[in-house]
């Protein structure tokens, strides 16, 4: 029997980005084809440098953290597949039925300007707009992600606040059960009745990776590699990458593959919803119709 390839994983506390979740997952996932150990250090830099002195094999981080580092002597091993880009609405209804006006804290351009696309009526702000205009003094900027979490989740629960949107990695981390509304890419007719308008996600959300020194065989991981997510990658930090300063913080980018039948079956969805596409002997056939809701829905008219 062959031994069992010994890896050595290092990874660094949770950044709010979900890839030290998902790379315990695969560690999990892969543990009979490899003798992991997983090693958690305190800070990036110091787990680069671990790495680059041989201590490590890899090192997990998101491709964000990837495009920040100073890359000499070091290369991308494997992409993890990708995870659900979409950012989220804490609130306790969904978008559309947000009261008239209501308050919502969003730090991200692109989604503010989604959002009031949607309803222009709210009242969107950064968490530091909204905390200058309240009696009580906060200075937000030498709050942590944690700290900023429950601040945002008690100016929530006690009304000043109707909803406020966060990463799915940030929402990971609340410790309190909340409601949360998927601000994402709707497939269906976005003209029907109840749909919920189109959201794009900021570029490059989702994208975990494993660095390795340069010259490690990556051929040894080639079944942790997510093909599907190099390529989307690739084509999507192309198209960010030529965007102006200007426009990339207010530039939504999403780059999927998809199997042909999934195409197909929306393509039918998007004709008739009582037609069903038959393909060799599989037939694609779409779920019904969303049923009314008994709440009433923000009109504009």
């Amino acid at each position: 029997m062959d031994e069992k390839p010994r890896l050595e994983v290092l990874t660094t506390p949770s950044s709010y980005d979900g890839v030290r979740l998902q790379v315990e997952n695969v560690i999990v996932q892969n543990r009979d084809l490899f003798n992991f150990k997983m090693t958690e250090v305190p800070h990036m830099e110091v787990a680069v440098e671990s790495l680059r002195k041989g201590n490590a094999d890899l090192l997990a981080m998101s491709i964000n953290q990837w495009k920040k580092l100073n890359h000499d002597g070091l290369q991308i091993s494997a992409f993890l597949a990708r995870r659900e880009p979409t950012w989220v609405l804490v609130a306790d209804d969904k978008p559309e039925y947000l009261p008239y006006g209501g308050a919502v804290v969003c730090e991200k351009e692109l989604i503010k300007r989604q959002l009031l696309r949607m309803r222009s009526d709210l009242e969107i702000f950064t968490l530091a707009e909204f905390a200058s205009n309240r009696t009580e003094d906060i200075d937000v900027s030498v709050l942590q992600t944690d700290e900023a979490l429950e601040l945002l989740e008690s100016l929530r629960d006690s009304g000043e606040l109707d909803g406020y949107v966060i990463s799915r990695g940030m929402f990971s981390q609340i410790k309190t059960r909340v409601r949360r509304h998927t601000l994402g890419m709707q497939r269906e007719k976005p003209s029907q009745e109840f749909e919920r308008s189109m959201f794009i996600s900021p570029p490059l959300e989702g994208f975990s990776v494993l660095v390795s020194r340069r010259g490690f065989p990556s051929a040894v991981i080639s079944n942790i590699n997510d093909n599907a997510a190099e390529i989307c990658y690739e084509i999507e930090n192309s198209i960010y990458e030529s965007l102006g300063d200007e426009l990339k913080h207010i530039s939504g980018i999403f780059v999927e593959q998809k199997k042909l039948s999934t195409i197909l079956k929306q393509y039918v969805k998007l004709i008739d919803d009582s037609y069903a596409l038959k393909i060799g002997e599989n037939y694609l056939i779409p779920s019904g119709k969303k049923t009314r809701d008994s709440r009433t829905k923000w009109n504009p008219s």
